[in-house]
């Protein structure tokens, strides 16, 4: 079996070329580095040497010079196997150093095994090295493998000059992509990033007309001013057309990179002086932006790295298009809702004024006529009681109660539209304290020992102690009130919390309600009883409702009827943060 030693830094690299010779019957030996190469080929003579020349301590070249010196290893078949060294060069310092092959990867592995296979069929046929020439001589090897070197190191200082050029203007036009710019503002950015920074001598964008579909040419960076009238007024193409090569990339999706613009049949020739170009399409998803295009006065101006960072650029210029188009549509939509909303906000306080008038006219001018009724049918009853007999005595107290109870619907009235209007005092509440004053308020004495009142302990909450005693108020009086019928009286209030709520419940075992018009209670002059059984005006639940919306809180009831009922309602635990009152 034949066993062969192989040479490369690359762990990946030496794993896969192993794993291939393996399979072949190949014994393999492999080192990272020269140094560990030369000490298992003067221990375990090799029937091959394979490998690859950019390693750390000692390199290729230096490796087959030591085996081309040493006259137990310069008999071994020596195959160069590298990515880095490519040039003609190159080569032929490799095989003035006594190489047997010299191989430039990427290689299929048949097409290397074929290769390392004739390198063995040819030392079989040599009986010994060819004596060293004149070059294998110390002072020339070193003055050639200086020249190697540093012809090496040249050009990868320029393809590092280039690279960090690359890397700035991709870090330039990045940080111009981030800034609040509009869409064409930042195409115009990363043009101008491109060929003064990353060293392209020209660039343009052909943004896509969905309404023409056509690409038209949006910007341009480089060009004379002449060149620029000529290209705006030659270069529109179809989308999927191949003139110019524009339409086929945006339709294709795939970058198009031209070496030489006189070999490419399908470029317009406009400017002479440009012999290469790059064209890479700009999509946001599915969405046809353009296609951004770079030129070079030299043959083969770009190369694969170009290709990828200007497609990373066009990618991340799409997403920037996009979201500044986004924002200002959302933007322009913000100015309409705020137009939409000033607008309402005075026809609102329109209406505003227009209630304040017409409350003030309830309050005044209605109130005046409904004062003359009662006044003079009083004065009527008393002065002419006698002549009205009882039928106009009947009349006459049905005219004042209906007076009186038009006065209590406008009272209530007012007291709703002020609820509105007034500005909120919040500080924390007693609310255990505060019920139990209400129900002495609101229950006779001699009604007191008829009812079974109980308070279970009530969380403090914030709110407006003025408002917050009109709830309880409305709420206890409607109790008293749907409970008293009944023989069994009881009215219990409990306190239960939620999230971030505090919700409060009173319950009672009155008359309660269909539930099938819960939804109505809460409703201004809406009543689920008879007026002549239960007197009132319909307004005071709404009163509790707008009181409870205006602290951030909700509420609600429950019932069965002849079932009682139970009213609650929820108020933040913590001290709200609460919109204006309307003006």
């Amino acid at each position: 079996m034949r066993k062969i030693l192989i040479v490369d830094d690359n762990a990946q690299n030496l794993y896969m070329l192993e794993v291939l010779l393996k399979t072949h019957d190949f014994e393999v030996q492999s080192a990272s580095n020269g140094l560990i190469a030369l000490d298992l080929a003067r221990s375990q003579t090799p029937d091959m040497i394979i490998s690859d020349i950019l390693m750390p301590s000692m390199d290729g070249f230096s490796l087959c010079h030591a085996c081309k010196a040493d006259e137990t290893l310069r008999n071994i078949p020596f195959v160069f196997y590298t990515a880095t060294y490519t040039e003609p060069k190159d080569e032929t310092f490799a095989y003035n150093l006594g190489a047997d092959r010299f191989i430039v990867k990427p290689v299929a592995p048949d097409e290397l095994l074929n290769l390392l296979q004739e390198v063995f069929e040819n030392s079989q046929n040599q009986s010994q090295a060819a004596p060293l020439q004149n070059h294998s001589k110390e002072s020339q090897y070193y003055k050639e493998y200086n020249e190697v070197l540093i012809s090496k190191l040249e050009d990868k200082m320029m393809q590092l000059e280039r690279a960090n050029k690359r890397m700035t203007s991709l870090y330039q036009a990045s940080c111009e992509l981030v800034t609040y710019k509009s869409p064409a503002d930042l195409v115009n950015s990363v043009l101008q990033a491109m060929v003064k920074t990353a060293g392209y001598q020209q660039a343009n964008f052909f943004t896509y007309d969905d309404n023409l579909e056509r690409f038209i040419l949006m910007d341009a960076v480089g060009f004379s001013a002449e060149t620029l009238t000529i290209y705006r007024d030659n270069l529109i193409f179809k989308l999927g057309e191949k003139r110019g090569l524009v339409g086929w990339v945006a339709q294709t999706r795939q970058t198009v990179n031209i070496p030489d613009t006189s070999a490419c049949p399908d470029w317009i020739l406009l400017d002479q002086s440009i012999l290469s170009a790059l064209f890479v399409p700009v999509y946001y998803k599915e969405k046809l932006l353009g296609v951004i295009g770079l030129s070079s006065k030299q043959r083969g101006g770009f190369t694969s790295d170009d290709e990828r960072d200007i497609t990373a650029l066009a990618n991340s210029l799409a997403v920037s298009i996009e979201t500044r188009k986004f924002e200002e549509e959302i933007l322009q939509l913000n100015a309409r809702l705020e137009q939409r909303v000033a607008e309402r906000t005075a026809q609102l306080q329109e209406s505003n004024h227009e209630l304040e008038a017409f409350s003030y006219s309830v309050s005044h001018d209605l109130r005046a006529p409904l004062r003359s009724i009662d006044g003079f049918s009083r004065i009527l009853f008393e002065d002419y009681g006698e002549i009205l007999g009882e039928e106009g005595h009947r009349l006459i107290q049905t005219i004042r109660a209906n007076t009186a109870k038009m006065d209590k619907l406008i009272t209530s009235l007012l007291a709703l539209s002020r609820i509105s209007k007034s500005e909120l005092r919040i500080v924390q509440i007693n609310m255990g304290a505060l019920v139990h004053a209400v129900y002495e308020e609101a229950i006779s004495p001699q009604d007191r020992q008829l009812f079974t009142f109980s308070v279970d302990e009530l969380a403090y909450s914030y709110g407006d102690p003025v408002l917050l005693r009109q709830v309880w108020s409305n709420l206890i009086s409607n109790a008293i009130k749907y409970t008293r019928p009944k023989d069994e009286r009881t009215i219990r209030v409990s306190c239960n919390t939620e999230n971030d709520m505090n919700v409060y419940h009173i319950q009672d075992s009155g008359v309660g309600f269909n539930p099938e018009y819960a939804n109505k209670l809460f409703g201004v002059f809406q009543r689920l009883h008879q007026a002549d059984q239960f007197e009132g005006t319909g307004v005071g639940l709404a009163i509790v409702k707008r009181i409870i919306q205006r602290h951030g809180g909700q509420v609600w009831a429950e019932s069965s009827s002849e079932q009682g009922a139970i009213f609650s309602f929820s108020l933040p635990k913590n001290k709200p943060d609460l919109p204006a009152p309307v003006d």
